[in-house]
């Protein structure tokens, strides 16, 4: 048998193997359902809180809902734990004044895995949490801006 010959076997019987395997199942339920997502690095952590790094924080966007996100769509503020963008109140007087309040409603929707409401002494413990100077936190940053009462 010369080469041509025997390189053209091996083609037939390689063609032959990979000619024969199952095609996946696509009316299978779970085959729609799956959805795989490459991370360039493991994620350090896996709490809100202590998250810095990229893996980790993206992670993390997806297990906690935010008060409310920007639209992939139209890049605008859209509410998502919230009924709507929040009410923003300039203070006038006193010690405050010229910072701003911002009021948010919300919904009834919002709840824990265990069923519970999600409140706002919810988000208070989270706010007060990152400000922990014994507990390193990547989100501090972003609210740099809030004045402890």
């Amino acid at each position: 048998m010369n080469l041509s010959n025997y390189l053209s076997s091996i083609l037939v019987v390689c063609l032959f193997f990979t000619a024969c395997r199952n095609a996946p199942d696509l009316t299978n339920k779970a085959w729609d359902k799956t959805v795989k997502i490459r991370l360039p690095s493991d994620p350090e952590i896996l709490h809100f809180l202590g998250a810095s790094d990229a893996g980790s924080v993206q992670i993390l966007h997806q297990i906690f809902l935010p008060l409310a996100d920007f639209d992939p769509v139209t890049y605008e503020l859209a509410p998502v734990l919230i009924k709507s963008l929040p009410k923003v109140t300039e203070i006038t007087e006193g010690e405050n004044a010229g910072l701003v309040t911002y009021e948010y409603e919300i919904r009834e929707e919002a709840t824990w895995a265990n069923g519970s409401p999600v409140t706002g002494e919810d988000y208070l413990f989270t706010v007060k949490a990152m400000f922990n100077p014994h507990k390193r936190s990547g989100y501090a940053s972003q609210f740099k801006d809030i004045k402890k009462n």
